[in-house]
């Protein structure tokens, strides 16, 4: 019996977790006000990061997150302003979960502070970790063309038709990669396909 010494490469283990955030950028006018940050979802190597979950070096791992800050405290701007707070509206509804296992909602700020208001905090972006539905992704789905528009008597102009798209693609289904809209000139007659008649009938067999 011969030994010999082999090697061998194991997958490496990824951990998809957050970047630090943007450094926020404010306008340096005076008063309170409110800026943005964000970060992004990323695959790393590194295990002491806050993961969302372990994954091969190959998986998909995307997301953004994006939050309202406050800026530093700025000069006070004329005693006569009258405050006006910043606002956010209301979450909306979470969304579906994408084949990484992420859902997403999502806010908007509906009412800006002026210089003497309160500046929003808080985010805009929410992210968590929902089950993956890849299998029921659904492929995009188009209707029938409409009828073509008429020509005029000089068939001398163009003619149009359409169609639209009766379900969007769902998850990780196959997008619609077709036009919605056709012209064509009026003086170009309509193609025919092929049509076969029926088949006649058996000729008499031969003695």
């Amino acid at each position: 019996m011969e030994v010999s010494t082999c090697t061998s490469a194991c997958e490496e283990t990824s951990f998809c977790g957050w970047t630090e955030w943007t450094d926020p950028k404010c306008s340096g006018r005076c008063g309170q006000s409110t800026t943005m940050r964000s970060r992004e979802l990323v695959l790393s190597q590194d295990a002491s990061v806050d993961f969302l979950f372990k994954a091969a070096s190959d998986a998909q791992c995307r997301g953004t997150q994006l939050e309202a800050v406050p800026c530093a405290q700025a000069p006070d701007c004329a005693l006569t302003c009258s405050p006006r707070n910043c606002a956010f509206g209301d979450w909306g509804e979470w969304a579906a979960a994408t084949c990484v296992g992420l859902c997403e909602r999502q806010r908007i700020i509906t009412t800006m502070n002026n210089e003497c208001g309160l500046p929003c905090n808080g985010e805009l972006l929410a992210t968590k970790p929902c089950p993956a539905l890849c299998d029921e992704s659904e492929d995009c789905v188009l209707s029938s063309w409409s009828q073509w528009t008429d020509c005029d008597a000089t068939q001398q102009g163009q003619r149009f038709r359409q169609r639209k798209v009766l379900q969007e693609p769902k998850y990780e289904g196959v997008a619609c990669n077709a036009p919605l809209n056709e012209t064509r000139a009026c003086n170009v007659p309509d193609p025919v396909s092929c049509r076969l008649a029926a088949w006649s009938r058996w000729d008499a067999c031969s003695k």
